[in-house]
């Protein structure tokens, strides 16, 4: 120990102290960056907009997760961040595709409100022609796994109906 170490009661760090200090600052300053959409030098922070979105279309709320990634592409576009913009704009894609498909689940629900005896799957892609039939299958597959239709083997197809429905035989 030197004299001055003895004198003032400093000891020496080691490296491995001297790399926790640093990790733990570092991780400190991300956890406080990932809580902010507008960093300290006052650029976007990406990273924050595409979370939010997550958070909000893991609630099925698209429409808002859609503006939050509108709002950051519109900032990193002034800031001139265009790899920020194409991580949002990629984002941005796959949010208004789940949008679109709650649109035509709420088509699908309603065709089958209008219908007593509820339809065949296979009947549906004739009543929606302007729409791909892998398309309504997965928003018949999601609808019965949210539990707003119901959706049983009838043959080569599904037979769909509402759950208040009842099921003739």
């Amino acid at each position: 120990m030197g004299l001055w170490a003895a004198l003032f009661g400093k000891k020496k760090k080691t490296a491995q102290e001297m790399a926790a200090r640093m990790n733990r600052e570092f991780r400190e300053r991300i956890e406080r960056e990932e809580k902010m959409p507008i960093l300290e030098d006052g650029t976007p922070n990406s990273h924050w907009y595409a979370r939010e979105a997550d958070r909000l279309s893991g609630l099925d709320r698209n429409c808002q997760a859609a503006a939050i990634l509108e709002k950051g592409i519109e900032l990193c576009r002034r800031a001139e961040l265009d790899a920020c913009v194409a991580l949002l704009e990629k984002r941005l894609v796959g949010v208004k595709g789940l949008i679109d498909l709650d649109q035509i689940g709420e088509e699908v629900v309603a065709f089958l409100k209008s219908s007593t005896e509820g339809c065949k799957q296979t009947d549906l892609y004739n009543e929606f022609p302007e729409r791909d039939t892998e398309t309504l299958r997965h928003v018949c597959y999601r609808l019965a796994d949210a539990g707003r239709i119901i959706r049983e083997k009838a043959g080569r197809s599904y037979m769909l109906r509402l759950p208040e429905q009842n099921k003739l035989e």
